[in-house]
């Protein structure tokens, strides 16, 4: 069956509660004990409890996910937050039992890894989830220490590009040419009119 880690963090100052819950927890936990690959609490800076960790076999999300769900310590509010996710082991080479045919006496016979497989299998869970849960709690911190900078580059030699243009032969000059223009005749000629005339008297 595939694997699935939950992963639960109590609420602040929760440790009277835990404590009451606890022998419940545990009878829910060894309810499934063969599926269980490991399980245990995540424990503060102090030392304390802050939360727990469970990776057992499931047949699917739902199933572990009821299972956290009816977990006595859910039920009594002692958890803040819990996360249900499949999980895959990948270091050391995930558990297998290995099946053995013998033909003589005609059944299976199931060899398991020894007992100390599994109690390093569950050293190097607890150690990667403990690093995990390091990380969310901000006990591990990771800050830059010191900014990105380009290599400098340096460049000599080299020359610019050269162009030749050719361009065409222009001449410029004169040329006889005949073209009518207007003729305009301007002339006088006397006409008679009559102009106004003062005459000024003295008085």
């Amino acid at each position: 069956m595939p694997l699935f880690a939950i992963i639960a963090f109590d609420k602040p100052d929760a440790g009277a509660l835990r404590a009451e819950t606890r022998p419940a927890h545990l009878d829910h936990l060894h309810a499934i004990q063969a599926q269980v690959r490991v399980a245990g609490p995540l424990d503060g800076p102090d030392g304390k409890p802050v939360g727990s960790l469970i990776v057992a076999e499931f047949a699917a999300l739902g199933a572990a996910q009821a299972f956290a769900d009816s977990d006595p310590y859910a039920k009594a509010g002692l958890f803040a937050k819990v996360r249900v996710s499949a999980w895959r082991q990948v270091v050391p080479a995930a558990y297998r039992a290995a099946t053995v045919t013998v033909p003589a006496r005609s059944h299976t016979i199931t060899l398991e890894r020894s007992r100390t497989m599994r109690a390093l299998l569950a050293i190097l869970a607890i150690v990667v989830i403990g690093l995990i849960v390091a990380f969310l709690f901000g006990f591990i911190d990771i800050s830059q220490t010191r900014t990105a900078q380009l290599p400098t580059i340096q460049v000599s030699g080299g020359q610019a590009p050269a162009f030749a243009v050719s361009t065409a032969k222009v001449d410029i000059g004169t040329k006889p040419k005949t073209v009518e223009v207007p003729k305009v005749d301007v002339g006088t000629k006397t006409t008679n009119v009559d102009v106004p005339t003062v005459n000024v008297s003295k008085p």
